[in-house]
């Protein structure tokens, strides 16, 4: 690859084509980072995109784990483990790796250590509460959406950091949160099958919704509609599936905690369908 000839730009070559020449039907790659000529092409030019092709007839896909983009940082998904949003389609095969992670798609124990990870999917869970008591002072919501640092999904916002913004944009619907709330709580209800850690998260993650809710209702209030990206809370309508899904999850920590502030919740959602 020569830069030194006429009319050609600084960063002449767009495409770097790896191959292997063994055929076989399966297998794996992983590229740390490019070098031309002792230069970590990665590491000073704007990639943001890496796209693998297959010649093979049959269907397949590629799964990225770590690349070099932008920056040089190493992309290793802070949260790999946890499901993401979409699963995209081309004439390549799935290519999952584009998507970012949504709280509300998020059930820690469905597909135990297959295509979930309970512990991370747990962590994932409990740093969205965290943020979103460090940016509005209120324990017990999750912020609905981490971006996954890849460039592609600047479009959303910065990337590598928690945000309201992605492809499906109803993420102030509170059965993001209640669903997520629910899921958590199922989880809690296999305390026998659990580690420690994995009880621990699961049992900050509901404390913290049981004291939002509690307190919630013991003011007069019903609980909300709409957890809005400015920090607003609001109850705007009534639905059956958010009484049923936080109803669940506080029956769940009532029977394991015997927790008197859940049995409260029960007796004080007012349900108006």
């Amino acid at each position: 690859m020569d830069n030194n000839f006429a009319l050609t730009p600084a960063h002449p070559v767009q495409n770097f084509e790896i191959w292997m020449q063994d055929n076989n039907d399966s297998g794996s790659i992983h590229i740390a980072s490019v070098i031309i000529n002792n230069h970590d092409v990665f590491n000073d030019t704007n990639v943001e995109t890496l796209k693998f092709e297959t010649r093979q007839t049959t269907s397949g896909y590629f799964d990225i784990t770590y690349a070099r983009i932008q920056d040089g940082n190493d992309d290793v998904y802070a949260y790999a483990g946890v499901p993401l949003f979409t699963l995209e389609y081309s004439e390549l095969g799935l290519m999952g790796w584009r998507a970012r992670s949504y709280t509300g798609y998020t059930n820690p124990y469905t597909w135990l250590d297959s295509n979930n990870n309970i512990d991370v999917s747990l962590k994932f869970l409990y740093d969205a509460q965290i943020e979103y008591e460090k940016r509005f002072g209120k324990k017990g919501p999750f912020i609905p959406v981490y971006l996954r640092n890849l460039g592609e999904n600047s479009v959303y916002g910065n990337i590598a950091e928690w945000t309201w913004s992605g492809p499906d944009p109803n993420t102030n619907w509170a059965g993001f949160q209640y669903r997520t709330l629910a899921n958590v709580a199922d989880a809690y209800l296999q305390k026998n099958n659990l580690t420690a850690s994995q009880i621990g998260y699961c049992s900050q993650i509901l404390n913290k919704w049981t004291t939002f809710l509690y307190f919630r209702l013991k003011t007069g209030l019903d609980i909300p509609s709409d957890f809005n990206s400015d920090g607003s809370i609001q109850t705007n309508y009534s639905s059956a599936d958010f009484y049923a899904l936080v109803g669940r999850a506080m029956l769940i920590k009532a029977l394991q905690d015997n927790d008197s502030r859940a049995i409260y919740i029960l007796e004080s959602m007012k349900v108006t369908i």
